[in-house]
């Protein structure tokens, strides 16, 4: 039954809009096949032929016809080898006088068939109708005598299996309803259940994000940036004169941007912490500047005048700034670099942020990278980039950004 029903939905769906019909007919004809079953499995193939022409591949569509067509034969379903020819003949109009030929033999001979069953048929009841009539005749006086006993006592069991029948449905009908609400109740406890399961899993999904988010950001944007004022702040301890209080106090005036920074970070980092900046470059040059006030380091900017970073999204300016930022506290605090170059440029689907160096390098192989390095790689794959980390020992790092536009 289920595979009737099955094919029935499949040849609907071929004569409305053809969506999904084709998994089930193919998933009927399994069935029908596994459990040998020649009338699923002629059926299924014929559907599928019709599918098939419907979509204009005949090639297939014959192929499963001339597959029904046989089950159909060694079966005797004559009806159904009708069926197959006729479709034949739409499948493989070349040959279409052939196969309406055999429909139309095939036909008649059916017809013929009948016609001689519908006699012989009616012969044997004309015969047995006048044996029947002298036997009622014979019969007629016994049963006009026992009549009416036996139609109260069929009255009586009638009344009686009908009262019974009624019982039985009755407390069939009550069981069935008590099951199925059994059923629903329990469906309807697992579907809450696995919904609890659902939200809980995203609530905890949420705060781990939310966490790597955080730390990110003070790690390197905070963090680097009181990094940088500590060190600028350190020369007061060698040269406390006017000058380089009047210079330090600009590094004062820094601590309250952080403090900025820190509340935007506990309301939207990732939307508003660039969202104010008109002057990308500019902000990279700062940047470079605060390093030049405490170091050696000799800083190289190449940047494309094409950019125009007023068209780029606030959320790539943001993680962009965020990794130079993090490269060039390395940089600082670890490569022993002499020069540093940054160069910004604009290829025909991607913007390559590069920053090399000359310091004394590491070996990749090794393993031992920071929680700056992971932090650089995740922030990239945030605005769909790549970060590319290469380096030798004693021959420098470089840190290649591909960001796609």
């Amino acid at each position: 039954m289920f595979s009737y029903l099955n094919n029935k939905k499949a040849i609907a769906k071929i004569r409305i809009t053809q969506d999904g019909s084709l998994k089930i007919l193919k998933e009927t004809l399994r069935i029908g096949d596994s459990l040998g079953n020649s009338s699923i499995g002629f059926t299924s193939r014929f559907y599928l032929a019709e599918y098939y022409l419907s979509v204009g591949d005949t090639l297939r569509a014959k192929e499963y016809c001339e597959n029904g067509k046989r089950i159909a034969i060694t079966k005797k379903n004559f009806e159904g080898e009708l069926k197959t020819m006729e479709l034949l003949a739409k499948i493989d109009p070349k040959n279409s006088a052939f196969y309406n030929e055999r429909f139309i033999s095939l036909n008649d001979s059916l017809q013929n068939v009948e016609r001689a069953t519908r006699n012989k048929f009616a012969r044997i009841e004309f015969e047995t109708d006048e044996i029947t009539t002298q036997k009622n005749l014979a019969e007629a006086e016994k049963e006009k005598i026992s009549a009416q006993r036996w139609m109260i006592l069929g009255f009586s069991l009638f009344f009686l299996a009908v009262f019974i029948f009624l019982y039985i449905s009755h407390r069939q009908r009550s069981k069935n309803k008590e099951l199925q609400y059994l059923q629903q109740q329990q469906k309807a406890n697992e579907e809450i259940y696995r919904l609890m399961l659902d939200q809980q899993q995203k609530i905890e999904e949420g705060k781990q994000i939310e966490k790597r988010r955080i730390s990110k950001e003070l790690h390197d944007g905070v963090m680097g940036k009181l990094s940088s004022i500590r060190m600028n702040l350190f020369v007061l301890g060698k040269n406390p004169d006017s000058e380089t209080l009047i210079r330090c106090m600009e590094h004062v005036d820094e601590i309250q941007n952080i403090e900025k920074e820190i509340r935007k970070i506990s309301h939207d980092l990732n939307q508003n912490l660039f969202a104010d900046a008109s002057d990308f470059m500019l902000m990279v040059t700062n940047l470079v500047d605060n390093i030049r006030e405490h170091s050696a380091i000799h800083f190289k900017i190449i940047a494309d005048e094409k950019i125009d970073w007023n068209r780029i999204n606030s959320s790539v300016k943001m993680q962009v700034y965020r990794i130079l930022q993090e490269a060039l506290q390395n940089i600082e605090k670890y490569a022993n670099a002499t020069t540093v170059v940054i160069s910004m440029l604009e290829k025909e689907d991607h913007l390559s942020v590069t920053i090399t160096d000359d310091g004394i390098g590491f070996d990749p192989r090794s393993g031992k990278s920071g929680i700056g390095h992971k932090n650089m790689h995740e922030r990239a794959a945030e605005i769909n980039g790549k970060c590319i980390i290469s380096s030798a020992i004693g021959k420098g790092t470089a840190i290649n950004l591909i960001i796609p536009t």
